[in-house]
């Protein structure tokens, strides 16, 4: 196999680039060794430990999640219910047992619980109350928060699942032909 490149020259990557993660392999190429660093951006989602933002902070972000979360708490909750779930279910089916929960008077239940699914992803305290309980007393604040801790950390809530951190791809490595020239006299 023939890369066109001499085998035996050094193909590393600077690796001093802050937020990378480099990878080295190894392999023989034409009876040499060649050793070839491949340098993976990790910056796309940030891990962050603890809430990005406070319950009543709902003024941080203009009117984005505070106004969907107001006047529109069954979409807000669809958005951030289709990220946690990354996806699985759908934002309409979010949307419509939203709803459902709200019609029986337990939306606090079952929102709850999707705040305590975000809070394990993402190794967020339970504060400042539990789960549920937050949902009961303070709602909207509480999508708000939620909807606003997803967006900090580089979703497009208002996309759902659809609008996650994708990290960059490496272009892909094509191979150069090597050319042999007849060997003649001058």
């Amino acid at each position: 196999m023939s890369f066109g490149v001499d085998a035996s020259q050094d193909l590393q990557l600077p690796a001093s680039a802050s937020g990378t993660d480099a990878t080295t392999l190894s392999a023989q190429v034409d009876g040499h060794d060649a050793r070839v660093v491949i340098k993976q951006s990790v910056a796309a989602v940030p891990v962050r430990q603890g809430w990005q933002t406070g319950l009543f902070d709902c003024e941080d972000d203009g009117c984005d999640a505070f106004c969907c979360s107001v006047w529109f708490p069954c979409v807000a909750f669809a958005r951030v219910a289709d990220i946690v779930d990354q996806g699985s279910e759908g934002r309409c089916v979010h949307f419509t047992c939203y709803l459902g929960a709200a019609s029986l008077g337990l939306r606090w239940v079952y929102t709850g619980w999707y705040r305590r699914k975000l809070r394990e992803q993402y190794g967020l305290q339970e504060t400042p109350l539990p789960d549920r309980l937050t949902h009961l007393l303070c709602h909207r604040c509480a999508l708000a928060q939620e909807y606003r801790e997803l967006a900090r950390r580089g979703f497009d809530v208002d996309q759902g699942w659809e609008g996650r951190p994708r990290p960059a791809v490496a272009p892909a490595a094509t191979a150069v032909p090597r050319v042999q020239v007849p060997m003649t006299r001058l």
